[in-house]
């Protein structure tokens, strides 16, 4: 065994066996796991050959590098900083990626090229050890740095990222020594990390503060982890703690004793906490350092609040995908059940789905379960992978799940923190497959938790263990395991059976498969065998414990039932009335426009009454995926614009690779009956729309106003077009058609987002239409008005006339814009 990798197993975490002191159970480090699958392994190798030399190149070319040659004077000439002021934590998050994966793939390349990014870092720092280039680089003409930032140092915490940054390079450098054996990163945290120690804390000379974005806690932890400093614990332990106590505050902020409220997490001491609220990423980030903290420092207060909050999260705020992070307001859990799905009115940031991976995996650590592994897993399949394409090289940052098309994966971002997390996460993925408990009374324990092919060499008590994991997931349920202790001893291995194996796709009552569905995967329970003889599957806390005298040779046979399941939705997340989801194991699928070529907002997938006559097929193309093609439904208008009903296959894929050939529509919830489909109005589909101002809006938006759209019980959020920024100007939208034809009625659904946005109703609106050079006003009927009211469909109706053209003119509201969801003549 290599020293890099005795290192790594023996510093990453060196978790004791008692709770209190650590974590009862330790994970099996990746650099013992070797992922051999099908579906993780090619992408850590297009992780490690591609996008990790791809993002470094994007922090060379964009300004991030030259950051910190700023600081240290050797920046290019007239060169001038380039926010957001974070930029710095892209290269710190690239250099732990790069480090996780060259612990596994040695690099003399890429370990020269470190030490060259980390030399320009070093040469940025203060002699104290203060560390932060927006506050240092002494270049004032970005806004971003004037307004984030204070002439003093922490004196505005509530955004200057500054501990936010100091978080992620404690995570990088702990990372990059264990990887290569150096402290050249190293030395430069804990000049940082001492300097901290010494300005925040409790004593009366101290900063009593905590800043806005948590990440701090976690690199704290790690940092202690491989210095064995305590007072690093104990700093991060104060972070955690000092949130939510404005009664404590004693910080160079202009108000001392502000808190920052529950985007931050900062409404109330964790220990009052019971719901997950505010930004995504901040929050998750901030329970996996506090479930660190909780346990080293044996706070069983704290856990159990924890425990509450991840209840809250999965019975109330989880996406079907494992996604979190339910608004783009605010990039937030929304409150309890409000789970949308469009572009743009949900969120599901990637950083959000690897903080809470994060936070998952602690939480079992802590609290042996396999219901964390279920979220973890769906998670990870699905939410998370989904934020990066198959090539390696695009990424999304939001992963919605509906598109009405246009949304793509972008090769870069200004704020880039998703590409680099991504990035690191792969890398290291071998690391939460297996993990070991030994405990004095009920001996050792080796968890299973995840079924990706791997080869592993495990510690149990005083023996070796080599595992070698032959695997279908997540296609196929068949799992292979040959164990081959050096010597053969007694200890246990606890196998978990995934709750969609049991029919319960997560741990709570948020979702559920179909009664029929049911039936077929408790007709077929998962089987477990050791060398030929069946094991009873008796689950405690989600694990099958199989006690016995293990040699080498053993082999041990997993068979879960894979059938294409249909998922519905706790009635109370409104969006998901009247719709169904489909899954396979781990996977959840999707309807994406190019393989259904009329569209996928109007098919109809049956719920429960009948079989969905699947079936399957491995597309090369989408990564040897699985795709299925089942019975559906579709409505369509006819000619006449009458709806017409037909039997149709449709094709669905797995979501994580949806986006990887076009920019097409995508929905995960599909109607299952006729109250929820969506279909575009009766009027002529040979029409053009225009509007005032192109520029100032993407004219892609326009097919908004006429999709079919409007809000309702089963579908309140639906998307729209709107004039922002212009305020208070008269505006217009047109229809212009192929050959005259004859109208008579016309309606009209506002959009108004009092509360969260500037948009409101329209002062006053009329119809005209083009007669000539001349638009001349629609002479209304008597008893018809152009009303304005929210939440309402305005019609109105006129003596028939004959256009090619119409135009709907809107005055805005003083101080405000207007939108409207649909528009529709006849």
């Amino acid at each position: 065994m290599t020293r890099r990798v005795l290192s790594v197993i023996v510093l990453l975490w060196m978790t004791a066996s008692v709770w209190g002191s650590d974590y009862s159970v330790k994970p099996v480090e990746f650099p013992n796991v070797k992922l051999k699958d099908g579906f993780w392994r090619p992408r850590q190798e297009i992780n490690r050959k591609h996008s990790i030399p791809f993002a470094f190149e994007q922090c060379e070319k964009t300004g991030r590098v030259d950051n910190f040659r700023l600081v240290a004077g050797n920046a290019p000439k007239g060169y001038h900083y380039v926010t957001p002021v974070f930029n710095d934590t892209d290269i710190y998050k690239g250099i732990e990626a790069a480090s996780f994966d060259m612990a596994v793939n040695p690099d003399p390349k890429m370990d020269a090229y470190l030490d060259h990014l980390i030399a320009i870092v070093a040469s940025a720092q203060q002699p104290d050890g203060y560390l932060y280039t927006p506050l240092t680089c002494g270049d004032k003409t970005s806004k971003q740095v004037k307004d984030w930032t204070n002439s003093e140092r922490w004196g505005l915490l509530a955004r200057s990222h500054e501990l936010y940054n100091a978080g992620h390079l404690f995570e990088a450098a702990a990372a990059h020594h264990i990887a290569t054996g150096k402290n050249n990163f190293l030395d430069i945290a804990t000049k940082l990390a001492d300097m901290l120690v010494k300005t925040f804390g409790p004593g009366m000379d101290q900063i009593q503060d905590v800043p806005g974005h948590e990440v701090i806690e976690m690199g704290l932890v790690k940092l202690y982890r491989v210095t064995n400093k305590k007072e690093y614990l104990d700093l991060a332990k104060f972070f955690v703690d000092m949130r939510g106590r404005s009664d404590l505050r004693n910080s160079r902020n202009p108000n001392p004793k502000a808190m920052y409220g529950p985007y931050s997490q900062d409404h109330k001491p964790l220990v009052e906490q019971d719901e997950a609220v505010g930004h995504a990423v901040r929050a998750t980030y901030y329970y996996a350092g506090a479930t660190d903290t909780a346990v080293l420092c044996n706070d069983e207060k704290s856990f159990d609040a924890l425990k509450k909050i991840w209840d809250n999260v999965v019975t109330k705020k989880l996406a079907l995908t494992g996604g979190l992070g339910g608004t783009p307001h605010g990039e937030a859990f929304a409150d309890n059940f409000v789970l949308r799905n469009f572009v743009g009115e949900t969120y599901n940031e990637t950083c959000a789905q690897i903080g809470g991976s994060y936070w998952h995996h602690r939480m079992f650590l802590a609290d042996p379960d396999a219901k964390y592994y279920d979220v973890l897993e769906r998670t990870i399949y699905n939410a998370l992978i989904s934020g990066v394409s198959l090539s390696g090289d695009h990424f999304f940052y939001p992963n919605p799940l509906a598109s009405h098309g246009g949304y793509v994966r972008a090769p870069w971002f200004g704020c880039a923190c998703c590409p680099q997390n991504l990035m690191r996460f792969v890398a290291s993925l071998g690391g939460y497959v297996y993990a070991v408990e030994n405990n004095a009374t009920s001996g050792d324990t080796l968890y299973v938790g995840l079924y990706i092919a791997n080869q592993a060499t495990v510690r149990m008590g005083d023996r070796n263990v080599k595992l070698d994991m032959q695997s279908g997931f997540p296609n196929q349920g068949n799992v292979l395991l040959n164990v081959a202790p050096e010597n053969e001893g007694e200890w246990t291995l606890a196998l978990r059976i995934p709750g969609w194996a049991t029919g319960k796709p997560v741990p709570s009552e948020l979702y559920r498969y179909v009664k029929k569905d049911i039936e077929t995967i408790l007709s077929h329970p998962p089987k477990i065998t050791v060398n030929g003889e069946t094991v009873p599957c008796d689950a405690k806390k989600g694990f099958v414990f199989v006690k016995r005298n293990w040699k080498s040779g053993d082999q041990v046979k997993i068979d879960f039932a894979m059938p294409l399941v249909r998922v519905l939705c706790d009635e109370r997340v409104v969006d998901d009335r009247d719709r169904v989801a489909l899954e396979k194991g781990p996977l959840v699928y999707c309807f994406e426009g190019c393989d259904n070529k009329d569209g996928v907002f109007n098919l109809i997938v049956d719920a429960e009454t009948k079989s969905l006559n699947p079936i399957v097929a491995v597309r090369p193309a989408l990564g040897d995926s699985e795709v299925v093609e089942i019975d559906a439904a579709r409505l369509q208008r006819n000619e006449n614009g009458e709806i017409q009903k037909q039997n149709v296959r449709a094709v669905a894929v797995p979501y994580p690779v949806w986006g990887n050939r076009n920019d097409g529509t995508m929905q995960v919830w599909m109607s299952r009956n006729e109250n929820s489909v969506s279909l575009p109005p009766k009027y002529s589909p040979k029409s053009t729309t225009s509007f005032a101002r192109p520029k100032d809006r993407m004219p892609e938006r326009l097919k908004d106003v006429h999709d079919g759209l409007v809000p309702n019980e089963n579908r309140p959020h639906v998307p729209h077009f709107d004039w922002w920024p212009r305020l208070g100007t008269v505006e217009w939208i047109r229809y212009d058609f192929e050959k005259p034809v004859t109208i008579t009625k016309s309606s009209v659904y506002w959009f108004d987002d009092t509360g969260t946005g500037n948009c409101r109703v329209p002062a006053s609106w009329r119809l005209t239409y083009l007669d000539g050079n001349e638009w001349k006003p629609v002479d209304l009927k008597e008893s018809f008005r152009y009303g304005t009211e929210k939440k309402k469909l305005h019609e109105v109706e006129f003596p028939p006339v004959s256009i090619r053209s119409i135009r709907l003119e809107v005055t805005l509201p003083t101080d405000f814009s207007s939108g409207l969801y649909e528009w529709t003549v006849e």
